[in-house]
């Protein structure tokens, strides 16, 4: 069987998760800039208007192959990197929601 599509499995998760935000964003209000290169756990920013300009930095994860529920929740594993990244000094991390 020939296959025919040019994105990789990484690559359609990280096409979905962008494409999920960019909905979100716009859904919302507001828009996304999507950043070159990742070096310090950030792939996209949101961002807003007004006279401060806020913006969110986003880190995206994505999975096609999600297990099962357990206890109600989904559980993704994730680099130990990828939650000790330091943060600019000055800025926290807040839960959103």
């Amino acid at each position: 069987m020939t296959q025919d599509h040019l994105l990789t499995s990484t690559d359609r998760e990280e096409a979905l998760s962008r494409a999920y935000l960019q909905a979100v964003a716009a859904g919302a209000g507001y828009v996304v800039a999507s950043l070159d290169f990742d070096r310090d756990g950030i792939d996209c920013e949101i961002k807003a208007g007004g006279q401060m300009r806020p913006s969110l930095g986003i880190q995206l994860k994505a999975t096609i192959n999600l297990g099962a529920v357990q206890n109600g929740h989904y559980s993704y594993p994730l680099k130990r990197r990828n939650c000790q990244l330091p943060r600019p000094e000055g800025r926290s991390l807040k839960e959103l929601g």
